[in-house]
C-alpha cells in the first residue's frame, strides 16, 4: 500500500503536476490522521470495554457480600434461638422471675440456654477489599461509590464493634456465671437445658441481675447498629443491582 501511493507521488512529480500533488499530499495526511483517530477511537472503546467489565465483575462480588450479610444479619436479628430480639426477650423474662422471687418452672431451663448464646456476626467484605486494591475510582457512579466506602468503612464498623462488646462481656463477665451457678442437661426429648446448680441463691444474687441488666444494655447497642447495618445493606444492593442493569 506505502509503495502504492509512492507511485503516485512519484507520478504526478515527474508530470509536473505540482498542484495535483499538494491536493493528494494533503488527502494522504488526512486518510492518516483519520487513521490515527480511528485506531485511538477503538484502542479507546476496547480501554473503557474492559473498565467497564472489571466495575461489573466489582459489583457482582460486593451484590454477592451484601446478600450474604443481608441473611445473616436477619439471622442474628430474629433467630428463635440465636437472634438477639429472643436473647434480650429472654434476659427481660429471666431478669423478672428472679426479681419477682417466681417459682422455678421448667420453661426456665430453656430461657438459661438461650441466655448464654449470642450470635457470631461473620459479615462478608471480600468484595469491597477487591474493590480498594483495584482502585474505588473503578466505581463510575460518584453517588454509588460513596455509598459503597460509607457502608464499609463505617457502618460495618460500628457494627463489629458492637458485636465485639457482646462477645467482651460474654467473656468477662457472663461466662463466670455460666460455669459457676449451671449445670447443661439433655431432657427426655434430647433438647438441650441448662438448670441451676441453686435457683433461690440466684433469686438472691443481685450481682447476677444487675449483670443481667447490663447485658441487655450491650444488646441494645449491638441490635440497633444490626438493624442499621440491616438497612443499609438492602438500600445498597439496590442501588448496585439499578447500576448492574443499567451496564
Amino acid at each position: 500500500m506505502i509503495k502504492f501511493f509512492r507511485r503516485i507521488r512519484q507520478k504526478l512529480l515527474s508530470e509536473n503536476k505540482v498542484s495535483k500533488y499538494l491536493l493528494y499530499a494533503i488527502g494522504e495526511i488526512f486518510l492518516v490522521v483519520v487513521g490515527i483517530l480511528i485506531a485511538l477511537s477503538i484502542n479507546n472503546w476496547n480501554e473503557k470495554r474492559i473498565t467497564n467489565e472489571k466495575e461489573q465483575h466489582a459489583l457482582l462480588e460486593i451484590k454477592s457480600d451484601l446478600e450474604h450479610n443481608i441473611n445473616r444479619l436477619n439471622y442474628i436479628i430474629s433467630d428463635p434461638e440465636e437472634g438477639i430480639e429472643s436473647i434480650m426477650e429472654t434476659i427481660d423474662i429471666v431478669v423478672f422471675n428472679l426479681e419477682e422471687s417466681r417459682v422455678y418452672n421448667d420453661s426456665m431451663a430453656q430461657h438459661f440456654i438461650r441466655l448464654f448464646n449470642y450470635p457470631d456476626i461473620a459479615l462478608k467484605s471480600s468484595g469491597y477489599e477487591s474493590l480498594t486494591s483495584m482502585g474505588m475510582d473503578l466505581i463510575s457512579d460518584h453517588h454509588l461509590r460513596s455509598e459503597i466506602g460509607i457502608l464499609y468503612t463505617y457502618q460495618i464498623p460500628l457494627v463489629k464493634l458492637a458485636f465485639r462488646e457482646v462477645r467482651d462481656d460474654f467473656y468477662h463477665y457472663m461466662l463466670d456465671y455460666l460455669n459457676g451457678y449451671f449445670v447443661s442437661r439433655l431432657d427426655e426429648n434430647g433438647r438441650a437445658i441448662r438448670l441451676p446448680v441453686n435457683y433461690d441463691e440466684l433469686i438472691n444474687n443481685r450481682q447476677f441481675i444487675e449483670s443481667l441488666k447490663n447485658y441487655k444494655y450491650v444488646y441494645d447497642y449491638f441490635i440497633r447498629e444490626s438493624k442499621i447495618t440491616l438497612n443499609e445493606c438492602k438500600a445498597l444492593l439496590q442501588e448496585i443491582e439499578k447500576e448492574i442493569k443499567v451496564q
